[in-house]
């Protein structure tokens, strides 16, 4: 049987479509193809689904075929069968390609009882080409590019320094396989491109970029960018996925002062699971919906960490209830609580401070005996915002009202708790707390954001609360409570600040250190004992809720850490059971 080979006429190829024609000896493999590429793009990721016909065409030198074969390569060495035609035909068009894969082609002619020899290899390089690699120099990082033959370049990137950058961009390649593009960020970007590896350098020479060309996967569609979400639960809590289109995962773990960094894959069903090290499993799957991945983190079978998207500017989770507790001494006669509201409107709140019901709540305390509140807007007394015992008081029925629908605790109408419903604009606030017949105790401040419950619209929103006081341990500990309400997790911010009062004029100073006991209603969640042991991101978040910074080796302590809407408390201890004065700080942390 005669192997196919060249006819004395080709059959012609559609205008749009590229041809290439190797020939062996007598045999000949001449293929066209054309492109068609949909994408789906956001500032972040995009997914990419490719389609690309390649047209065959051979010379039918047999008389006596059935038919022929048609096998191809996705790495140049193993062949497959993809088809198989009747006699006399000449021409294949392969449908099931794509654009980001190189292929190799051949045919032979077959009957019944045997088969030709094959005709030449005929290679087909990708017209789009990925390439993952790292980013050295002044930074880290890791970076996915992807080129295509129109002069079309789009790349990602996480570093330290720069966050997160993607680009697209128009490049014209020369010949030597060299091009430039420009990025807003890292300025002009020179790239070569040889024998499958892309080296590239930026800012002048600071940033190296090196990579190595990957093969895309089989799957008709996969997914391209970046995507961030966070690990509930756990200081410094972040999980970043820098995705290449072959599938291939660099993700980077943070969490409770541990990084790890591991590549995987993404499964066809978009999913990764990984072990990072032994009894700690990763599992994530992505979600259309939001377009993020979600999962979990598991640590020896014994405590599971929940994994869900970066909320957005546009998700709103906010600190709608707050409260603490603390001792009113003989050296502070007064607790001050400190309050900040952001926002337009008014907010609608109920402030109480409460002594005596406390002995009813909890019968052991040793309870502020009637206790005054006094509301300051900064040195300025709110004459209007002041009370002493809540039951004398002209709205007494509001107030009960009030505090049986935001689920506080009921106030006897004859004990002598304070309670006051305030209309409150943007701005910072002090609550005094202190005794009118001179006592010290146990008192709890708290505030409550009756917006709901009254159909208030503002959008002005609790973002900070405080307390200068003294701390010990025992009954001598303060309590910070707080409720997070919305539909996606709050970052916060936690501190207790001693060293640094120093600076502020502030005598007495905790010399032990300050620990921050954190609990999900009564279920433990984490601590800190030293605020350098945290995220080495806590600089900057200081810096965005405006609280001043700590200094190195000070005895302070401080949490930064994501949460989900829920009911919180964090205890405040002296370790060493020293008394001291301490500022305790709760910060809503902004959406990025």
């Amino acid at each position: 049987m005669n192997q196919p080979t060249q006819n004395s006429q080709t059959e012609a190829l559609p205008s749009t479509a590229s041809c290439s024609t190797i020939r062996n000896h007598n045999t000949l493999l001449q293929f066209g193809y054309k492109s068609l590429v949909f994408i789906v793009l956001s500032l972040s990721s995009f997914a990419i689904s490719q389609a690309r016909e390649v047209t065959l065409t051979w010379n039918d030198n047999s008389d006596n075929e059935a038919g022929f074969i048609i096998e191809r390569s996705d790495n140049g060495e193993t062949f497959a069968l993809i088809a198989q035609t009747e006699a006399n035909v000449s021409t294949y068009i392969d449908r099931t390609t794509r654009d980001d894969v190189d292929y190799a082609y051949r045919v032979k002619a077959f009957n019944a009882t045997t088969s030709s020899g094959y005709t030449n290899k005929a290679a087909i390089r990708a017209s789009v080409r990925h390439y993952l690699g790292q980013i050295t120099g002044s930074t880290t990082g890791n970076f996915s590019l992807t080129a295509n033959d129109k002069g079309g370049v789009t790349l990602f990137g996480t570093s330290g320094a720069f966050g997160d950058f993607s680009l697209e961009s128009s490049i014209q390649q020369n010949q030597d396989g060299s091009f430039e593009f420009e990025s807003d960020l890292l300025g002009p970007i020179t790239a070569t491109i040889d024998d499958g590896r892309l080296t590239a350098s930026a800012l002048g020479g600071l940033l190296s970029f090196s990579g190595d060309r990957i093969q895309a996967n089989k799957r008709e569609s996969s997914l391209q960018g970046i995507f961030n979400s966070v690990i509930l639960h756990s200081p410094d809590g972040v999980c970043k996925i820098l995705l290449s289109p072959d599938g291939t995962a660099k993700i980077d773990l943070t969490y409770n002062g541990r990084t790890h960094q591991i590549t995987s894959i993404l499964s066809t069903e978009n999913s990764i699971d990984a072990t990072i090290s032994p009894g700690i499993h990763l599992s994530l799957n992505y979600s259309e919906g939001d377009s993020s991945f979600r999962g979990t983190l598991i640590e020896e079978e014994s405590k599971t960490l929940e994994i869900v998207p970066v909320p957005n500017k546009n998700q709103s989770s906010t600190l709608t209830n707050a409260s603490i507790r603390a001792q009113v001494s003989s050296n502070e006669k007064t607790m001050i609580a400190g309050l900040t509201l952001v926002g337009d409107g008014k907010k609608h709140a109920l402030l109480r401070a409460i002594g005596p019901t406390l002995g009813d709540v909890a019968p052991d305390t040793n309870f502020l005996s009637d206790p005054s509140l006094n509301l300051y807007k900064r040195q300025t007394p709110l004459p209007n915002f002041s009370n002493d015992d809540w039951g004398n008081s002209t709205e007494n029925e509001q107030l009960l009202h009030l505090s049986n629908a935001v689920g506080a605790f009921p106030l006897e109408d004859d004990s002598s708790d304070s309670a006051i419903s305030v209309e409150l604009s943007e701005g910072s606030y002090t609550a005094h707390i202190q005794s009118a017949i001179g006592a010290e105790g146990t008192a709890l401040f708290e505030f409550y954001d009756l917006d709901e419950e009254t159909d208030n619209q503002s959008t002005t929103n609790l973002t900070n609360i405080s307390l200068r006081g003294e701390i010990g341990s025992a009954d001598d500990v303060v309590i910070v409570g707080f409720a997070i309400s919305g539909n996606s997790p709050k970052k916060v911010l936690l501190r207790a600040v001693c060293s640094e009062l120093r600076n502020l004029g502030v005598t007495g100073p905790l010399t032990a250190d300050p620990e921050i006991l954190l609990f999900a209603l009564d279920q433990f969640v984490t601590s800190n004992d030293n605020w350098e042991d945290g995220p080495t991101s806590l600089s900057e978040t200081e810096k965005v809720v405006g609280a001043f910074p700590l200094e190195p080796n000070s005895n302070s302590s401080a949490l930064e850490i994501w949460l989900n809407p829920g009911i919180y408390s964090a205890i405040v201890l002296s370790q060493g059971g020293a008394k001291g004065i301490a500022l305790v700080e709760l910060y809503d942390i902004p959406n990025p």
